[in-house]
């Protein structure tokens, strides 16, 4: 009867480490069935992967030696440069027993790099990479030997890289990451681009279970029968200076296999209250992502929102924009939602996609009226830019030429965009000058006013609050 061991002493691996045992087909017990794989998978956890190539072939005979499957060095291996695709598996045909390498062997490597059985229980069965391990140097013949990244949605996001998502509120920011998020999990191309098929988990912080509605319009949107490969978090995780949430979310994460994509919605609300503006705390919310990436090697997509003034960028440190791999804008307007590749770290900007908002209904609520939700659909058509006649064109001019020479910068509504405005009764004041109404009348005036003011609006020329008046990006 064998003995499963999930905590092995410290006495007990010095026994195996000095006695260096040799696992052949003569031993009663090998020691797989005295140490689990959580256990193994945190001394690989201690070791680099780029190690030399004598010291790799090791590892992989170690475990070989004691019944541990190839698939736990294949997955070690595949955090390192230097891995190949199939390597592993036909450099384990070579191996046989009787060698001289066991499980002493890994023991002994993890143990001279400072792991200890008594470290942190709860940490997860994962690679997490040391912070202490070693620093290599490549020469040019070992990098142009190490394998490429590899494109997790071709020529717009890569596998284990990092993006942000951002735009202005309800301009469409959750619903493009959901629909990138369901194409990977789905497989299908987005955009006419190729996507890699694999598991999903979006933390839907804003949204919570309310995202089961846009996921339905997702499946009535393309016609499918349901949704597989996609994981939903329907709370905040804090993702902070406190690390103990980041590593319950690495516990969950590590359950998934062939995680391809994580997506943060929103970034404000996993902060936990820190500051984006703050160095610290936003360093802190990037180093965090740093961790899932590099122990998952799942992307990570951040949804967020843009500043004060849009054309500024995503809100908050800088130090989010030099991090990211992609940044993506979003806007909205005429009702076509406009996705914008703002950078790429290594490839090319510029890129822009187009969307329709599609209305699907869902279902009835209990009063009997239709819920509805909405998803994307791409179309090559460009929002439209209206055009002004007559009065409302004439009103446009006078406005333009007022806000150019008596416009401040204000914030206008609560939260809001900066915006250079003038007040509403300034705008009327030249709007009665310029004689545009052609009226003796004053309530006539106002009338043609408040019809000109009206038309500028529904067009989407410009924004009224209370009494500022300013013009919206055409």
């Amino acid at each position: 009867m064998s003995l499963l061991i999930h905590n092995p002493s410290e006495e007990f691996l010095d026994y195996i480490s000095e006695k260096n045992f040799v696992s052949d087909k003569s031993n009663v017990v090998s020691y797989s069935s005295l140490i689990s794989v959580e256990d193994v998978k945190k001394m690989l956890g201690r070791l680099d992967p780029d190690m030399s190539y004598l010291d790799w072939v090791k590892v992989g005979m170690a475990l070989h030696a004691d019944g541990f499957g190839v698939e736990i060095w294949e997955e070690w291996s595949e955090w390192g440069f230097k891995h190949k695709e199939g390597e592993c598996r036909a450099k384990w045909q070579t191996f046989s027993t009787g060698d001289g390498i066991t499980i002493a062997t890994l023991i002994k490597m993890a143990k001279e790099k400072g792991y200890s059985p008594n470290e942190n229980r709860q940490k997860p069965a994962s690679f997490m990479i040391n912070q202490h391990s070693d620093i290599n140097m490549y020469s040019y013949e070992e990098l142009i030997g190490m394998p490429r990244k590899k494109y997790l949605i071709k020529n717009v996001i890569d596998q284990g890289a990092l993006s942000v998502v951002y735009g202005p509120s309800n301009s469409g920011k959750t619903f493009l990451a959901i629909d990138i998020a369901l194409h990977v999990a789905t497989g299908r191309s987005w955009c006419e681009r190729n996507t890699k098929q694999g598991n999903v988990v979006y933390i839907a912080s804003e949204g919570g279970l309310s995202i089961v509605d846009r996921l339905n319009a997702f499946i009535r949107q393309h016609n499918l029968d349901q949704l597989s490969n996609i994981f939903v978090i329907p709370k905040t995780v804090f993702l902070n200076k406190d690390q103990s949430e980041c590593e319950k979310l690495l516990a969950k994460l590590n359950e998934v296999n062939d995680l391809k994509l994580l997506v943060i919605d929103t970034l404000a609300r996993s902060m936990g209250g820190g500051d984006e503006n703050s160095s610290i705390d936003m360093g802190a919310f990037i180093s965090q992502c740093d961790q899932i990436r590099l122990n998952t090697n799942a992307h990570v997509m951040i949804v967020h929102h843009s500043g004060k003034v849009s054309s500024s960028g995503a809100r908050g440190h800088s130090s989010l924009k030099a991090a990211v791999d992609t940044e993506i804008k979003i806007s909205q307007k005429n009702g076509l939602v406009e996705a914008k590749v703002e950078k790429q770290r290594d490839g090319q900007t510029g890129h822009e996609f187009c969307f329709e908002l599609n209305v699907h209904n869902l279902d009835f609520d209990e009063d009997g009226d239709p819920i509805t939700s909405c998803a994307l659909q791409e179309t090559f058509e460009k929002p439209k830019i209206s055009k002004l006649r007559g009065q409302a064109a004439a009103s446009y001019s006078v406005l333009k030429e007022l806000i150019d020479e008596k416009g401040e910068y204000q914030f206008p509504k609560h939260k809001s965009e900066k915006h250079l405005c003038v007040s509403l009764s300034d705008f009327k004041e030249c709007f009665e000058k310029a004689n545009i109404s052609d009226a003796d009348k004053s309530d006539s005036v106002q009338k043609a006013f408040t019809r000109a003011k009206a038309n500028l609006i529904q067009l989407g020329f410009i924004e009224v609050w209370k009494n500022f008046v300013w013009l919206k990006d055409k």
